[in-house]
């Protein structure tokens, strides 16, 4: 069995998981919705890295930098897109989305 047999998308699903409280876990209610569209362009880059690493039927393939840019780019994309869906009127980060991500922060303490 190798890597790309794997569910990758099940996969990349729990990685994000346990690397958002990395990326977003010092933000609060307060935060700028600027600051969380920030960080989830960072989240992006991240989990692109780790995505086309995986991906990958080398260890080290000679395209791993294309790949690399690639899809950093496409997991900025998708998730600026879900972040960007729950700020609402004047740039501020909807209650409930600031609520979820408190309870997740909180139950995983």
């Amino acid at each position: 069995m190798k890597i790309t047999d794997l569910d990758l998308q099940e996969m990349i699903a729990e990685i994000a998981g346990a690397v958002s409280p990395f990326v977003f876990g010092d933000l609060g209610p307060g935060t700028p919705a600027k600051t969380y569209v920030e960080r989830a362009a960072l989240q992006g880059e991240v989990m692109g890295r780790i995505l086309a690493v995986l991906m990958s039927e080398k260890v080290c393939p000679d395209s791993i930098g294309q790949d690399i840019e690639r899809c950093s780019a496409y997991m900025q994309e998708q998730i600026t897109k879900q972040v960007r869906s729950g700020i609402g009127p004047g740039g501020a980060i909807s209650a409930s989305v600031v609520a979820n991500g408190l309870a997740r922060k909180e139950a995983n303490e």
